[in-house]
């Protein structure tokens, strides 16, 4: 019987770091993509300062960035303030 309870008790640790590991990983994808967001408003505001045309970050974006035609136009029209 103390058998089962060690095996009972090992089973809820396990369930326990999964539980915690899946957490820890939710942050990190957050985290990760908060940090790609940041990437592409940088983006588009230096092509701006710099610049360059609306198509041309749209452009670029889609090289550097790997996004779509759509997504491109979609972050460019967000970030790009006069």
């Amino acid at each position: 019987m103390a058998k089962t309870a060690r095996e009972k008790k090992r089973a809820d640790q396990a369930e326990q770091r999964a539980d915690q590991a899946q957490k820890h990983a939710d942050e990190v994808r957050k985290q990760l993509k908060l940090t790609e967001e940041n990437s592409i408003k940088s983006f588009v505001e230096l092509c701006r300062e710099l610049g360059a045309s609306q198509d041309s970050a749209i452009q670029k974006l889609m090289e550097k960035k790997l996004l779509s035609l759509e997504e491109a136009r979609e972050k460019t029209a967000l970030y790009w303030k006069e």
